[in-house]
C-alpha cells in the first residue's frame, strides 16, 4: 500500500509540473509575440521615418541648388552695382545735352567701356546707336533713350543726335523733350540693381532660417533613437 501511494504522489507531481512547464511555455511565446510585435513596429517606423529624411533631403538639395543659382546672381549684381557710377555719369551728360569723349590717351574710359558693352546700333544707321539697358526717361512722348552718333566709328567720342521712343520705335528731335530729359523723369535699368541685391540678399536670409528649421526638425533627433532601439 505504501508504494501505491508513493507512486500516486509521483504521478501527482509529475502533473504538477506538466501544467507548470506547459504555463511557462505559454508565458514564454507571449512574450516572444510581444516582443516579436514591438520590433515590427519599430521597424515599420524606422521605415517611415527614413521615407520623410529621404523626402527632405531631396527638398533640401533642391533648395541648396536655388541657393546656389542665387549666389551667382548675387555676384551678377554686385558687379553690376561697381557700375552704377558711370552709368550715373552716363545720366547726367544726356540730361546736360552734351557730347560724350569715351577715350583719352591711355584708352577707352570706364564710361567708354560701359557705352561699348551696352551699345545697340539703330536699323541701316550703323553709326547711330542708343544705350536702353543703362537708363530712359519717361516724357510726354512716352520712354525714350538718347540717339547718339559714333563719331569716328571706334567708340571714342558720341554727339547727341535725338531721342529714340522705345514703344514706337520713332526719333524724336532733341529740342521736343528737351526739358523733359532731367533726373527725375530718369529710368535707370542697372542703377536698379543697388535694389535687386537687396531682394537677394532678404530672399537668401529667408531660405538660411528654414533650412536652420529643417535641421532641427524632430524626425532627425528621434531617428537615430529608434534606430538604436530596434537594433
Amino acid at each position: 500500500m505504501a508504494e501505491q501511494e508513493e507512486i500516486k504522489q509521483e504521478n501527482l507531481s509529475l502533473k504538477i509540473d506538466t501544467l507548470t512547464l506547459h504555463s511557462d511555455k505559454e508565458r514564454l511565446l507571449r512574450d516572444v509575440w510581444k516582443v516579436a510585435d514591438e520590433k515590427e513596429q519599430i521597424q515599420a517606423k524606422k521605415e517611415g521615418l527614413l521615407e520623410d529624411i529621404g523626402v527632405l533631403d531631396k527638398e533640401f538639395e533642391k533648395r541648396l541648388d536655388f541657393i546656389n543659382a542665387l549666389d551667382k546672381l548675387k555676384a551678377i549684381l554686385y558687379k553690376l552695382l561697381s557700375i552704377i557710377p558711370v552709368v550715373r555719369e552716363f545720366a547726367r551728360l544726356v540730361e546736360e545735352k552734351r557730347d560724350i569723349r569715351a577715350a583719352s590717351p591711355y584708352g577707352y574710359t570706364p564710361l567708354g567701356k560701359l557705352l561699348r558693352e551696352y551699345r545697340t546700333s539703330l536699323p541701316q544707321y550703323d553709326r547711330l546707336v542708343t544705350f536702353p539697358e543703362i537708363a530712359s526717361w519717361q516724357t510726354s512722348k512716352g520712354e525714350v533713350v538718347p540717339v547718339y552718333e559714333d563719331y569716328n566709328g571706334r567708340g571714342t567720342e558720341y554727339q547727341l543726335a535725338g531721342f529714340w521712343n522705345v514703344q514706337t520705335k520713332q526719333a524724336i528731335k532733341v529740342s521736343e523733350i528737351s526739358e523733359e530729359i532731367i533726373p527725375e523723369n530718369r529710368i535707370c535699368t542697372l542703377e536698379q540693381a543697388e535694389v535687386y541685391v537687396k531682394a537677394v540678399e532678404n530672399f537668401m536670409e529667408d531660405i538660411k532660417s528654414a533650412e536652420s528649421a529643417r535641421n532641427n526638425h524632430p524626425v532627425y533627433q528621434t531617428h537615430d533613437v529608434d534606430y538604436e532601439r530596434s537594433r
